[in-house]
């Protein structure tokens, strides 16, 4: 049985599913799946390695890079412990996004899923969680990207900017395969992007959506959920489009200063330029 040798660990909401869905086309990659959260949760963690290698049970010779996508992952030392301790020589991809626009769109995740009624930058300023993490600390990488440089050799972490997926699919992703060791194959960035911003119908369906996604991880349910997430019948009866899916300049221009240090520091480790980001 093949084991992964690459992990994508987020962060979240910098294009993972279109990522997933991409690399499940090639014929030289095999992907388990997304969002397995197997090394940041206890409860996942504690079911142990064959639990965990048997999503991996159908790769075979032909693929060349076996690997899971969990953008969760980032913001866990005890996640960077524990794939150290799995394989000292896994690949390892971060995927970094201008932090205020990804704290945004964590945002819009909230309100999707009926965890949040304020204002972004109230949600901001009022330190509103998800999944246990408050909604700023999502864009201040620096700590979170350490405890992968402290651990893993240089050669083994691919560090990308989320622009360049919007700018330049086919770039992108051929960064991802020549790291991973596979042949490109530039047709696949042609594969759609669909997930745009949405809110609930109603608060309490999106507490049901988001209650039995992680009811369907629990038990073991992966491709289950993979199904049910591209339904477009089933977001269409549980989600609607969001009227405001803009972020105001002057909350852009009031908390880029926040993540300004982080943001230079976080260069320095990955070697990315991105000025453009708080500039």
């Amino acid at each position: 049985m093949k084991k992964p040798n690459f992990i994508y660990i987020g962060p979240p909401k910098t294009g993972s599913k279109w990522i997933t869905k991409v690399l499940l086309s090639h014929p030289e990659i095999f992907v388990s799946g997304i969002d397995m959260y197997f090394f940041d949760r206890d409860e996942n963690f504690a079911k142990g390695y064959p639990w965990y290698n048997n999503f991996f049970k159908h790769a075979s010779d032909k693929h060349f890079a076996v690997g899971e996508l969990s953008h969760d992952y980032i913001y866990s030392l005890e996640a960077a412990k524990r794939i150290y301790d799995f394989d000292k020589n896994m690949k390892i991809i971060i995927n970094l996004r201008n932090p205020v626009d990804l704290c945004f769109s964590v945002y819009k995740a909230m309100i999707k899923y009926g965890e949040t009624s304020m204002s972004f930058s109230n949600a901001m300023i009022n330190k509103e969680t998800t999944h246990g993490l408050e909604l700023m600390d999502y864009g201040k990488y620096y700590q979170n990207v350490l405890n992968y440089t402290n651990l893993f050799p240089s050669d083994n972490i691919l560090f990308l900017n989320y622009d360049d997926l919007l700018s330049d699919k086919k770039s992108f992703m051929k960064k991802i395969y020549d790291f991973l060791g596979v042949n490109d194959f530039p047709e696949l960035s042609n594969i759609p992007a669909y997930n745009t911003a949405k809110e609930s119908r109603m608060k309490i369906l999106g507490i049901l959506a988001k209650a039995s996604a992680n009811f369907l991880r629990k038990i073991n349910l992966l491709q289950v959920l993979r199904i049910l997430k591209n339904s477009s019948s089933l977001k269409k009866l549980l989600f609607k489009k969001r009227a405001n899916n803009t972020i105001n300049q002057n909350d852009r221009e009031k908390f880029k200063k926040y993540f300004l240090e982080d943001l230079k520091r976080v260069e320095n480790l990955s070697k990315l330029d991105l000025s453009n980001w708080y500039l």
